[in-house]
């Protein structure tokens, strides 16, 4: 989420220097959400350790098997949900991201795609993280509907960030 903290802080600052009001508001938006990437770091941090500690579980019987296994499940699902969560906060930094175009002068557009080019790579590194726990987790189920959503995400980031692409080219 480092990436997208840092796509989020291009675009705050882009609206701040702006500074029309419309800009203003965006910036607002994008420091909230720069703020959540930052706190997400830590959440995936926890996340990940969740599933370290639930590795070194006992498993001498069925009993601590099943505990075991029951604990690194559940720690999986929640180190595939946190990435995903973050992805989506990503589409709406790259929505907002887009809007700015309208509101910012030129001289300042190429930050801004800077800005949709981060946004870009944190969803796919978010992906990457979501898919790893895909591979150990159990759950058909869950691994259907978190892969569902992840693929949408996907598919709205780089629809948004090709029309950031075409919008600056032709600016």
């Amino acid at each position: 989420m480092f990436v997208a903290s840092v796509s989020a802080a291009l675009l705050a600052m882009v609206c701040r220097i702006t500074g029309k009001d419309a800009a203003e508001r965006i910036a607002s938006q994008a420091d909230a959400l720069r703020e959540s990437f930052v706190a997400a770091r830590s959440l995936d941090e926890t996340a990940f350790q969740a599933v370290v500690t639930a590795q070194k579980l006992p498993k001498r019987n069925d009993e601590e098997r099943t505990a075991r296994t029951k604990a690194l499940q559940s720690a999986l699902q929640r180190a595939a949900e946190v990435p995903l969560r973050g992805s989506g906060d990503v589409v709406t930094l790259l929505q907002l991201i887009d809007e700015a175009i309208d509101v910012s002068s030129a001289g300042l557009r190429s930050d801004l795609g800077c800005a949709a080019e981060f946004g870009g790579a944190a969803v796919a590194a978010c992906a990457y993280n979501v898919q790893i726990n895909h591979k150990y987790m159990n759950d058909s189920e869950i691994i259907r509907h978190q892969d569902a959503e992840l693929k949408a995400i996907e598919q709205r980031s780089a629809l948004l960030v090709q029309k950031i692409r075409l919008r600056l080219a032709a600016n």
